[in-house]
């Protein structure tokens, strides 16, 4: 099998007799060559007719090279990386025991040298979701490595914070079920910038469109995004990333649904990357072209200006390690928000049957998606006061300053029960 240089050499060398053949046609044209040279260049006419065809089918030996190639380079790019971070923290760990300090929380269990600390200390264990996915693992000694910085990590940890009781009880439980002892679960607290239920960027919906244009107009001035016609149509915003449990793709089928079936004209922004997990490709096939847009790395700004001028928020993932964050941000701007049925929506919302029947919806069946969207846009204004209630009342128990006094908590359970490092 050729190595992924190998593959990078053919890819160029194809790519330099196409410019060869070009030229070589270019000569022809001004009768510069002898005619013995006519076979020659109709073999590299030939050559580049091929290579193009072979490309545009995305099919074949030389887009299975790139393909392969980039794959290749990333991954050891990706590795690169990987070193250099496990570095900083190394450094970070050798400093750290210099200070006088008699607790340590680290927000995260991918570093494997938090062991190394000589005080206790505190980790925060978001979730861990190949135990969800393992089919959509495409590194797997990548991940294996990760798995192992995890579990020395929560090992070496005093008290373990999970975000929820499903990540502690399905996914710290296969990583280290001695751990769960020491396990407590702190639900996060309200993304930075809101809540804000009294929906104080409510500015109505022409307000809200107008301030929404104005931001894209300025932010992204060549998108298609900034002449939305948000007066014309509902506009649905899902604020995530493209990873593939983000289930973008029932979204996206859901919104074709949408607009063939129903001639709703939904419009439909997402924030990922088209590129991921060739996102791009899947909506041109399904004919979704018109009904996308993509905005991403938009501002905080920018971003609640979005979601303000949106008909409804969506979350259609398949799995989340605690309650979704664009919940809160899109209602703190006035904009209902719909969510996937998944273990941590249940959870969060097993007291008030009549949130789970407005907002959540079977995210593995793309017509019940875009059912729960139809009937959505006509129920719109008692959507969001069923939100806003259900919001408030989880702030008394989760917001801030009861995470904060939780952690708190946890920091003095740290410096009374340390644990030995297995």
């Amino acid at each position: 099998m050729l190595t992924a240089w190998w593959r990078v050499c053919i890819v160029t060398i194809l790519l330099v007799a196409t410019a060869m053949a070009f030229l070589t046609v270019l000569a022809l044209a001004a009768w510069t060559l002898p005619p013995r040279l006519a076979v020659v260049i109709t073999g590299s006419i030939a050559l580049v007719a091929l290579a193009a065809w072979l490309v545009r089918r995305r099919r074949g030996f030389l887009w299975e090279a790139v393909a392969r190639s980039t794959h290749e380079l990333s991954r050891r790019r990706s590795r690169l990386g990987t070193a250099l971070e496990r570095a900083d923290v190394r450094h970070l760990v050798r400093r750290a025991n210099r200070c006088n300090v008699s607790v340590w929380w680290c927000p995260s269990t991918l570093f494997g040298d938090v062991e190394h600390l000589r005080e206790p200390l505190v980790s925060t264990f978001a979730d861990y979701s190949p135990v969800e996915f393992p089919s959509m693992v495409l590194d797997m000694p990548r991940l294996l490595e990760r798995r192992q910085e995890m579990v020395r990590a929560i090992r070496a940890s005093a008290v373990v914070v999970c975000l929820s009781e499903h990540v502690r009880d399905r996914h710290l439980a296969l990583l280290d079920p001695a751990s769960i002892a020491r396990s407590i679960v702190i639900p996060p607290g309200p993304p930075s910038r809101g809540p804000r239920l009294d929906a104080s960027l409510d500015l109505g919906a022409n307000g809200n469109a107008t301030h929404a244009s104005t931001l894209l107009g300025e932010f992204l001035p060549t998108s298609r995004a900034a002449t939305i016609e948000w007066w014309e149509a509902p506009v649905i915003t899902a604020p995530t990333q493209s990873r593939a449990y983000k289930n973008l793709r029932s979204l996206v089928t859901a919104v074709r649904i949408l607009n063939v079936s129903y001639g709703l004209r939904v419009r439909l922004i997402l924030t990922a990357r088209p590129s991921e997990y060739r996102l791009d490709e899947f909506i041109e096939r399904e004919g979704c072209s018109p009904h996308v847009e993509f905005l991403t790395d938009l501002p905080d700004n920018v971003l609640d200006a979005v979601l303000a001028a949106s008909s409804l928020g969506i979350t259609p993932s398949l799995f989340e390690g605690s309650l979704p964050f664009s919940l809160y941000e899109s209602v703190s701007v006035g904009t209902p928000c719909l969510m996937a049925n998944m273990p941590v929506t249940r959870a969060a919302s097993v007291d008030n049957v009549r949130f789970q029947e407005l907002t959540l919806f079977d995210p593995h069946d793309p017509q019940a998606i875009a059912d729960s969207i139809r009937l959505s846009l006509d129920r719109l204004p008692d959507l969001l006061d069923c939100q806003r209630e259900f919001l408030t009342r989880r702030l008394e128990k989760y917001g801030w300053k009861p995470t904060a006094t939780r952690y708190l908590e946890a920091f003095a359970t740290a410096t009374t029960s340390p644990v030995e490092v297995r």
